[in-house]
């Protein structure tokens, strides 16, 4: 696999700080940049971060307005992927969110995954699956976060668990005559060429199944590879982070955002990736794995 490049798939809606730091860490000539920037984003400076890669290609896709749990999600995830494998078949195709950076430089990247060349790198959850998220219509997926307000929230929430109440008593079923196993965990992978080409042959079916889902972006990849081929390619089906190669920490957080005091732990992790970080909340441990990975 040596000399094939990778592409990197970021899924920006804000610190563009960090999104600076990630872009300049990737700049390799064995690397290409695709950016999503959700449409509601406005701090992005596109012609300042055009201008940062100095070895990779830099795309920006086509922005839809993202929403947490809404199925918007899973439609940027497939415009990055599509616009990247329209653009060229990369040796590994690596989703991450600008709110992540590196922890690995980019040699040891490329050569583990030259060695594991195949695999696919996808995290499954050992949690209990909620069949819900599926198996019934959530109304006003798109309205249960960020940028609403609060009385559009609490009306949208209550009438969304009064119709699942509804559904329950009746016994409705989304999934019913599917022969899916439904499946989820983190929303971040790294996957070959022949995943991406094969998932978004099912592209349509993905935008019309989850419309009405619950936080599908954590579910399709999982589902899709576990119901196909790809069940015998991944690299740790039983261990979530290290089955995605991303380190996240969870028991302080949803997940826990890193600070200058984590940089050791954070070092010594065998994973690709680290996330999350926001600047407004500890710029210098951005900084602090910034400088470590520059040199």
């Amino acid at each position: 696999m040596t000399g094939v490049k990778h592409a990197y798939l970021i899924v920006a809606h804000a610190n563009p700080f960090i999104v600076e730091r990630l872009i300049r860490l990737i700049d390799d000539e064995r690397n290409d940049i695709y950016i999503h920037v959700d449409k509601k984003a406005h701090d992005f400076n596109f012609e300042y971060l055009n201008s940062l890669p100095q070895k990779s290609n830099i795309y920006f896709t086509e922005r839809v307005d993202v929403r947490w749990g809404h199925v918007s999600l899973v439609k940027a995830e497939l415009i990055l992927f599509k616009s990247a494998y329209g653009k060229e078949k990369y040796g590994y195709y690596h989703l991450i969110s600008g709110a992540d950076l590196p922890i690995k430089s980019q040699d040891y990247i490329h050569d583990f995954l030259a060695r594991h060349n195949g695999l696919e790198f996808i995290g499954f959850s050992n949690a209990q699956w909620d069949a819900q998220r599926v198996d019934k219509i959530h109304l006003f997926a798109r309205h249960m976060r960020v940028g609403e307000k609060q009385i559009i929230k609490r009306i949208a929430r209550k009438i969304r668990l009064s119709f699942l109440k509804t559904q329950n008593a009746i016994g409705y079923s989304r999934s019913r005559g599917t022969d899916h196993k439904f499946v989820f965990g983190s929303e971040w992978v790294s996957v070959t060429s022949d995943f991406v080409r094969d998932l978004l042959k099912k592209e349509k079916w993905f935008l019309s199944f989850y419309k009405y889902s619950n936080c599908a972006d954590e579910i399709y990849k999982q589902t899709f590879a576990l119901n196909s081929l790809y069940r015998d390619k991944l690299y740790n089906a039983n261990d979530e982070l290290k089955g995605c190669m991303r380190f996240m920490d969870w028991q302080r957080g949803r997940p826990y955002t890193f600070r200058v005091e984590d940089f050791d732990e954070i070092m010594a992790s065998d994973s690709f990736f680290a996330r999350k970080f926001e600047d407004s909340i500890d710029k210098d441990i951005v900084e602090k794995i910034y400088n470590y990975l520059a040199k």
